[in-house]
């Protein structure tokens, strides 16, 4: 299976996924988009707990794995404990979201990685991390983005 790579960005008023190869120089990328005019996007944490609930509650999917920028290992142990115990009853979304947010309030940024898996069968993980990279399977990486685009778009 192949997956893609893009960059969140700002251009000319909407949020936009660039696809970017990873194989390729990063930062040479990150300049040329700039001398483009395009912004990059940030997905604060407080984004990620809006865009965690959302998925759970509007699109039959499941966050397996949160990592964070400090390295709280009791923390995130008990918090992938929460994952599990989501994955077998939503209603510990609420609860997940009530103990991410202390993290949240660490940093603008406490929340490095969100991994997240769908339902449907056929369908790839993916993740989002808080400098706007995301990572999606190639079948899936249009609506995976454009979603998450929207979805950063009324955030902000």
């Amino acid at each position: 299976m192949t997956f893609i790579k893009g960059k969140l960005y700002f251009v000319n008023g909407n949020i936009v996924c660039l696809p970017y190869d990873d194989q390729a120089d990063y930062s040479a990328f990150l300049k040329t988009s700039a001398a483009n005019g395009h912004r990059q996007v940030i997905v604060t944490s407080e984004i990620m707990l809006d865009y965690i609930a959302y998925i759970y509650s509007e699109k039959n999917r499941k966050v397996y794995e949160i990592d964070f920028m400090d390295e709280d290992r009791e923390g995130a142990e008990e918090i992938n404990e929460m994952l599990l115990k989501i994955n077998g009853d939503p209603s510990y979304v609420r609860l997940l979201i009530e103990k991410l947010i202390p993290h949240v309030a660490k940093s603008s940024i406490g929340i490095k990685k969100v991994h997240i898996k769908d339902n449907l069968e056929g369908f790839a993980d993916y993740y989002v991390q808080a400098n706007g990279i995301v990572c999606a399977d190639e079948a899936h990486f249009l609506s995976v983005t454009k979603e998450l685009c929207d979805f950063v778009k009324k955030c902000l």
